[in-house]
């Protein structure tokens, strides 16, 4: 199993090196890749602060890179759940995670976020 980082899963996604966005490709076509929720977090992250995209983009995009059959992430069903609540949502990716825990799972959260 490969696993992927944060800069692969940047390029795949925004093909802004198309070398490097078709290497990940073909790796993808290949091998079974993990995407660990760190680097998850990490995309979600630079996707919106440092290359400003809208958050809808940004579920959309890492929902459809899920979908590839060769991609395993931990825990999928909370992931998907706190990608649909940060495209709708303002709350930070990683509050989104809780969430996703607290509704798939049904995990209480303990917090003294009064938004959360």
């Amino acid at each position: 199993m490969v696993v992927l980082d944060t800069n692969a899963v940047l390029r795949f996604l925004l093909q802004d090196d198309v070398e490097k966005a078709s290497y990940v490709c073909s790796t993808l076509e290949r091998k079974t890749c993990l995407f660990p929720l760190e680097v998850l977090a990490e995309a979600v992250y630079v996707l919106a602060k440092n290359y400003k995209i809208e958050r809808m983009l940004i579920q959309q995009k890492l929902l459809g890179f899920l979908r590839n059959k060769n991609v395993r992430i931990p825990n999928q069903e909370v992931v998907e759940t706190a990608l649909h609540h940060f495209g709708e949502t303002t709350f930070d990716f990683v509050d989104c995670l809780m969430i996703g825990y607290a509704h798939v799972e049904g995990h209480q959260i303990l917090t003294f976020d009064k938004k959360l």
